[in-house]
């Protein structure tokens, strides 16, 4: 059996349609294995696919943020760094 992973998405770059469709398979298979009570590692490969997507969108929206700012300065005392937020 296929497992997803984050490779899984990230190649989906240069096949779309064909990762599509691949998602798609595995999440079938997932779900007959869940329909037999058969929770590992089903579980655990969602489970970990959805922490790397969640760390991804999370750092995507830092970055995101990031670009909205300058720095002005540094604490060093902190170890922080101040930025001035830029206007849009």
């Amino acid at each position: 059996m296929e497992r997803l992973t984050l490779e899984t998405f990230i190649y989906a770059a240069e096949d779309p349609e064909y990762s599509q469709y691949r998602v798609l398979a595995i999440i079938k298979n997932y779900l007959e294995e869940l329909h037999h009570s058969k929770l590992y590692p089903v579980f655990s490969d969602l489970i970990e696919v959805n922490n790397s997507l969640s760390a991804i969108l999370q750092q995507r929206k830092n970055f995101s943020e990031s670009l909205h700012r300058r720095i002005i300065g540094f604490n060093i005392k902190d170890k922080e760094v101040i930025y001035e937020n830029r206007k849009s």
